[in-house]
Order: structure tokens, then C-alpha cells, then sequence
């Protein structure tokens, strides 16, 4: 059994040419050093900038699925019936702090940009909501109205 991984490949008596570039890879390869996150988690609520603190229109009307956009998982609780009533409020009012603190963002611009289309979507989801639940209680009252002035 060959102890280098790429002898299985490049056989000494077979390609003697291929040795030489053989023998160039492996010591190209010995001297990658491993790869380095450069980018750190936000953990302390002290780090969480004042202007990131608000309303995130997003994580409210979006929540489980901003969350994992976001990395962040607490959203993932608004699956939960009759709790999601309650929940969706505190996503709303705390998101922007939970995607500061779980994301890699480097600067307040690149998640003000971020969170900026998440709250147009999410502000536009909630106008389209109220005007369908607005609708659906007119066309009820209508149906009732239409029922209750009917002689059987």
C-alpha cells in the first residue's frame, strides 16, 4: 500500500516525466497552511451597534424563514402554534440584534444593506396581509348581510 496519495496515480517506471511534476505538487501542497475564519461572530450584546437596534420588518412578517436566511435559528420558534401569535412581535422588535450577533457581518453598512431588503419584502408582505385580511372580512360581512336579508 503507498503511503502517498498521489503515487497511486503517477507510477515511478510508468511516467518518469510525470515524477518531476509529481514531486512539484506535493511540495506546493506542504506548504498550504489551513484556512483561517476571518470573519468573527458578534456574541456580546454589548457589541451590537445602536443604529443595527430597531424594527426589522423582515424577521417579522418573514420570522422562521429570515431566520435561517440570517443564521440565526430563534425565529424557527413562530412554527410553533399559537406561540407564533406572540413570537413574530419579538422577532420583529429583537431580529436585528439576533442577525447582528449570529451573522459575519464585517460593518454596520454591509447589514444595514442586508436588512434593508429583508424590510421592504417584509413591509410589503404585511401591507399585502391586512389589505387580504381587510378583504376577506368585507366579502364575510357581505355574505352575512346577503344571507340575513333572504326569507326562507
Amino acid at each position: 500500500m503507498h503511503t502517498n496519495p498521489l503515487a497511486f496515480a503517477l507510477n515511478e517506471e510508468d511516467y518518469p516525466v510525470a515524477l518531476g511534476l509529481r514531486d512539484e505538487i506535493q511540495a506546493t501542497i506542504s506548504h498550504i497552511e489551513p484556512a483561517t475564519q476571518t470573519e468573527t461572530t458578534n456574541t456580546d450584546a454589548a457589541d451590537v451597534p445602536e443604529e443595527i437596534k430597531g424594527w426589522n420588518w423582515g424577521a417579522f412578517a418573514f420570522n422562521w424563514i429570515w431566520g435561517i436566511g440570517n443564521k440565526t435559528y430563534l425565529p424557527l420558534l413562530a412554527l410553533i402554534p399559537i406561540f407564533d401569535i406572540v413570537w413574530i412581535f419579538i422577532c420583529g422588535a429583537k431580529g436585528n440584534e439576533w442577525a447582528w450577533k449570529d451573522g459575519h457581518y464585517t460593518d454596520v453598512e454591509s447589514f444595514k444593506n442586508t436588512q434593508a431588503t429583508w424590510n421592504r419584502a417584509g413591509l410589503v408582505m404585511f401591507i399585502i396581509q391586512v389589505v387580504l385580511i381587510a378583504l376577506y372580512i368585507l366579502l364575510l360581512g357581505m355574505i352575512f348581510t346577503f344571507f340575513s336579508h333572504m326569507e326562507f
